[in-house]
């Protein structure tokens, strides 16, 4: 499997070749942050994924944190009300990281680098919210919801907003979802 570089790379090249042709506007991969941008609090799977592409705007609800509002999007406050799968409640919530939102809702990392989110269950999250492990790392995220066929659950998107989704449009074009 490619890494987070070498997908991004390959989603560049697509974009640039059919941006114009396809009308495609909404996806714009940036280029990664310098090191010296990307915050020290970062666990380092978001801080490889900064350094591919400096935040990513997936669709009007879903979108990676850019380094330099990275960290004035911490919000653990909010998630003082939520449950872990099993159904008990979260009794630290420093241990999680925001990185992105997915359906407005947080994507989150943990600090032992494994991914998180608060499904979109139709309440505010942050007034209490039910936690669910998505990924065991930052790269096996970015490759099997980002930048996959996946991404439609991510973003809550049905099969008849796939045609709508430029993003889902630029996976479909770089081979990677169908």
């Amino acid at each position: 499997m490619p890494d987070i570089a070498s997908t991004m790379t390959l989603l560049r090249n697509t974009l640039a070749e059919h941006q114009a042709d396809l009308e495609l506007w909404d996806p714009s991969i940036p280029d990664g942050a310098d090191q010296d941008a990307i915050p020290q609090e970062a666990p380092a799977g978001v801080g490889e994924l900064l350094r591919a592409s400096d935040g990513l705007y997936l669709d009007h609800s879903t979108r990676l944190f850019e380094a330099s509002e990275i960290m004035d999007r911490q919000f653990p406050e909010g998630l003082e009300d939520a449950e872990l799968p099993n159904g008990s409640p979260l009794d630290d919530t420093s241990r999680f990281f925001f990185f992105g939102l997915a359906r407005e809702n947080p994507l989150l990392v943990d600090r032992d680098g494994s991914v998180w989110r608060a499904p979109d269950e139709g309440a505010l999250w942050y007034t209490g919210c039910r936690l669910e492990q998505i990924a065991g790392s930052v790269d096996e995220f970015f490759r099997t919801w980002v930048a996959s066929s996946r991404f439609q659950d991510l973003a809550g998107l049905t099969p008849d907003d796939l045609d709508n989704s430029h993003w889902y449009q630029l996976l479909r074009l770089s081979g990677l979802a169908t």
